[in-house]
C-alpha cells in the first residue's frame, strides 16, 4: 500500500505537471518527471527490500547511489544488502566507491555512515587507514546515549578490523554499558576480540549473549537483521573454528 506522504507526494507531483502543461513550460515538466521517476524508484527500493525481493532491492539501491551518489544513507542501504547477499567482492568494490566519494567529507554524521558502510565485513588494510580517519571527522556526533553507542561500536569495530583486540574490547564494553543501539552487534565484535586476545570462555559467553539478542531483538525494517546477523555469523566462526580465521595482524 502507499504510504500518506506518497499519496500526498503522487498529488503533488500530478498538479504540478498539470500546471506545467497548461503553461507549456518544458523544462519545468521535464524537471518534474525526473523526480516523479527518483520517487518511484526510491518507493520500489523500500518495498523490494520489505519484501526481501534482495535482488531487485539491491539493483533499485544501485541506481540510486548513481542517481544520488552523495546521499549516504543510499550506499549504506545497498552496503547491507550486499552483505546480506554474500557477494564479497561486490561489497568491496562498493566500499571503494564510498571511501572514494566521502574520504574527506567534513560531516560527522556522513562520515560515521561512511565507515561503517565499509566495516560490516573484513576490509583491505589500505581501507582501514581512510576508515580511521573518517571515525576521527565523526567523533563531534556524539551527542546523546544512542549516538554515543554507535559511535563507539564504530570505532570498536575499526579498532577489531586493524587487529587492536584490548582497545576493541574496551569499546564494545562501553557499548554495552549503556544498554543503547547495537547491543547483539558489540556482544558478536566483543567475542572476537576476546577470542582473538586468548579469552576463549569469554568470548563463548559474548557471544551466547549476541545469540540470545538476535533471537528476542524485534524487527524494526528490513534493515535491522543484517549487521546483527552478520557479525554473529562472523564471530560464532572465529570462535568455535579459530583456525579458520582471517589473519589479523596482532598487538
Amino acid at each position: 500500500s502507499t504510504s500518506p506522504s506518497g499519496v500526498y507526494l503522487s498529488a503533488f507531483y500530478a498538479l504540478e505537471e498539470a500546471q506545467a502543461l497548461a503553461v507549456g513550460d518544458t523544462n519545468l515538466l521535464s524537471r518534474i518527471n525526473d523526480l516523479r521517476a527518483r520517487f518511484d524508484l526510491i518507493t520500489s527500493a523500500i518495498k523490494y527490500a520489505g519484501a526481501e525481493s534482495w535482488k531487485e532491492a539491491r539493483a533499485a539501491y544501485a541506481k540510486l547511489t548513481e542517481l544520488e551518489p552523495t546521499n549516504i544513507l543510499y550506499h549504506y542501504s545497498l552496503s547491507l544488502l550486499l552483505v546480506q547477499s554474500a557477494d564479497r567482492e561486490a561489497y568491496q568494490r562498493h566500499c571503494e566507491k564510498v571511501l572514494e566519494r566521502f574520504s574527506s567529507t567534513h560531516d560527522p554524521m556522513v562520515a560515521e555512515q561512511a565507515a561503517i558502510c565499509c566495516l560490516m565485513l573484513p576490509t583491505p588494510e589500505a581501507n582501514l587507514k581512510i576508515i580511521s580517519r573518517l571515525i576521527e571527522a565523526a567523533l563531534p556526533l556524539e551527542t546523546n546515549q544512542m549516538v554515543n553507542a554507535w559511535c563507539q561500536f564504530t570505532r570498536g569495530l575499526a579498532e577489531y578490523r586493524q587487529g587492536h583486540f584490548a582497545s576493541a574490547v574496551e569499546l564494545m564494553q562501553k557499548v554495552l554499558e549503556t544498554r543503547e543501539g547495537p547491543q547483539a552487534e558489540a556482544n558478536s565484535v566483543l567475542a572476537m576480540s576476546q577470542r582473538q586476545g586468548g579469552n576463549g570462555i569469554e568470548a563463548l559467553a559474548a557471544l551466547a549473549k549476541a545469540d540470545s539478542m538476535i533471537k528476542r531483538q524485534p524487527k524494526f525494517g528490513w534493515e535491522s537483521s543484517i549487521l546483527p546477523r552478520a557479525l554473529f555469523d562472523e564471530a560464532k566462526s572465529l570462535v568455535e573454528h579459530p583456525a579458520t580465521a582471517p589473519d589479523l595482524k596482532r598487538e
